[in-house]
């Protein structure tokens, strides 16, 4: 897949972050991730506007990883909430996957986009208990990126 690289930054926001999702990335440049940072850790949502390339990326890092020679998968949250992560993944994809729960590498789960979902009234719990069945007994293997959308997203009191 031909694209642009963009060198982005993410910027943490976890469950005690106290402020609003950051929308002006210069001014908290200390401290930002890399995709280099998010592919290390176990569970990621990334969260920006509609339009703003997640979908592209998410596919882009399953790309770059699978030439590698690692194990990298690509799906919509629709499709794994309808079909479940193997059927979502295609018949060469299910046999990777199949592949992996065989071995002993990790694998890395691109899932996208839990906005698009939404419009679909795809329930979030539903699909992360099929992505949680497709991985089972495998989970300290699996790293897993979930894309989403800012809107909604905010101070929790």
């Amino acid at each position: 897949m031909d694209s642009i690289e963009l060198h982005r930054r993410f910027h943490v926001w976890d469950k005690d972050s106290t402020a609003e999702p950051v929308r002006w990335w210069p001014r908290y440049a200390d401290g930002l991730l890399a995709w280099s940072d998010i592919l290390q850790r176990r569970r990621v949502v990334i969260l920006a506007e509609a339009g703003s390339g997640k979908s592209v990326e998410l596919e882009r890092q399953a790309d770059l990883l699978t030439r590698q020679g690692k194990l990298a998968f690509h799906a919509t949250l629709q499709e794994v909430a309808q079909a479940g992560l193997d059927d979502a993944l295609g018949i060469a994809g299910s046999a990777r996957l199949q592949q992996w729960r065989e071995c002993d590498e990790p694998a890395w789960f691109f899932i996208d986009s839990i906005d698009e979902a939404k419009l679909e009234k795809i329930r979030l719990d539903n699909a992360l208990r099929k992505i949680a069945d497709g991985i089972l007994g495998h989970e300290d293997r699996a790293f897993i990126v979930l894309s989403g959308p800012t809107h909604g997203v905010g101070v929790r009191t």
